[in-house]
């Protein structure tokens, strides 16, 4: 069962408004669109020209350069995560929060459990190296990676 691609983007936005309490619509909205230049083929000036530059700053922080391969965007997510903007760092730890949990309940069926492994030890060395981490999504993180070890 494949699911639906909206679906993503409103549980990223709905773990920031319902866990962190962020308010601010510019997060919000770069929640939404946080995948948008990385899997469509929508550019960043068109997100700017219909939400506005904050929008498409935070946008553009947590896009991967698609010029590198995969193991360097991922490289580049672990370096530049210190690096990110407070909204920035909120998106990038909400979209982890939401891709570990999904990939400890509900994982790809191709992915076997040597690469759900990888991704949960990636995901969780990106957001440590977050430059802000919201109290409450962090917690719900940490709570999360625990307890995927736990059941190895």
């Amino acid at each position: 069962y494949q699911t639906p691609y909206i679906v993503h983007p409103l549980g990223v936005a709905n773990q920031l408004i319902d866990h962190a309490r962020v308010r601010d619509v510019a997060i919000i909205q770069a929640a939404l669109l946080h995948d948008t230049v990385e899997d469509t083929n929508t550019r960043l000036e068109e997100i700017e020209e219909r939400f506005g530059e904050q929008v498409a700053l935070y946008v553009d922080e947590v896009t991967d350069d698609k010029s590198l391969s995969r193991p360097e965007q991922k490289q580049m997510q672990i370096v530049h995560a210190s690096e990110k903007t407070e909204g920035a760092a909120l998106v990038k730890l909400s979209d982890k929060l939401y891709n570990v949990r999904d990939v400890a309940t509900n994982p790809p069926p191709s992915w076997d459990r040597e690469r759900r492994d990888e991704y949960v030890r990636w995901s969780a060395e990106v957001v440590d190296n977050l430059s802000y981490q919201d109290p409450k999504l962090k917690a719900q993180f940490d709570k999360l990676v625990t307890s995927y070890w736990d059941k190895t």
